[in-house]
């Protein structure tokens, strides 16, 4: 799907009133759409064309470090990692609490 052989979900959202609202596809990207949230999905790398100095590293599960990564025009950071072949990344257009994206996070399981 999108040029994503594997997809991922999370098991819990982006936060307390958090709701999957649909599926968008942008070339070789999938993207999740929830009310407080988007999670794009790709097998290319997804990840800003610059890094600044500003990115935070957290460990999300034994196997992936994610990072925050602050993007230009946005009051915002994303939230970028990698599952085995699949480049993540959270995204929100508004303010977030960034403990909630990384359970989020901690919970993807693969599409079955």
């Amino acid at each position: 799907m999108a040029g994503v052989k594997k997809v991922y979900i999370p098991t819990i959202g982006g936060g307390p009133d958090d709701s999957f609202e649909g599926i968008e596809v942008k070339e070789n990207t999938l993207i999740l759409k929830f009310l407080h949230m988007a999670i794009a999905q790709s097998e290319e790398d997804i990840g800003p064309a610059v890094e600044g100095g500003d990115e935070k590293e957290v460990q999300l599960t034994d196997e992936a470090t994610g990072k925050w990564i602050p993007e230009n025009e946005s009051s915002v950071a994303f939230l970028y990692f990698k599952i085995g072949d699949t480049n993540l990344s959270y995204s929100s257009a508004k303010p977030f609490i960034p403990q909630e994206y990384e359970a989020s996070a901690r919970s993807m399981i693969p599409l079955e």
